[in-house]
């Protein structure tokens, strides 16, 4: 068992390396997808990332107490953080695209 100290140690690097892999997926993300990205997107999608892998983390830390558990799922975790943030991405893109969003009448019945 580990000591708080070096619990929150180890939380805290792990927030910033998911912060860091959200921002550079997001990055990525908005490259393929061309869209503009900026100092705001970068600190949304690191604000994700790290909110998608506390969760995962969460939930994985339950699963992780049953007595078949194999070993560590921290990739797991940084792996729910990077898709939580480009699939925001793709679904922003998604709205972004809607036939009512680019000035058409999709709701109204017009052609």
């Amino acid at each position: 068992m580990i000591g708080t100290a070096v619990g929150s140690i180890i939380l805290f690097a792990d927030v910033i390396f998911a912060g860091t892999v959200g921002i550079v997926a997001g990055g990525v993300t908005c490259f393929l997808l061309k869209r503009r990205w900026g100092v705001w997107w970068a600190a949304a999608d690191a604000g994700l990332a790290v909110g998608g892998a506390i969760v995962a983390g969460l939930i994985l830390t339950r699963i992780d107490g049953a007595p078949s558990s194999w070993g560590s799922p921290i990739w797991l975790v940084f792996t729910v953080g990077v898709a939580t943030v480009v699939v925001v991405h793709l679904l922003q893109r998604r709205v972004a695209q809607h036939p009512v969003r680019e000035g058409g009448d999709a709701y109204r019945g017009a052609a």
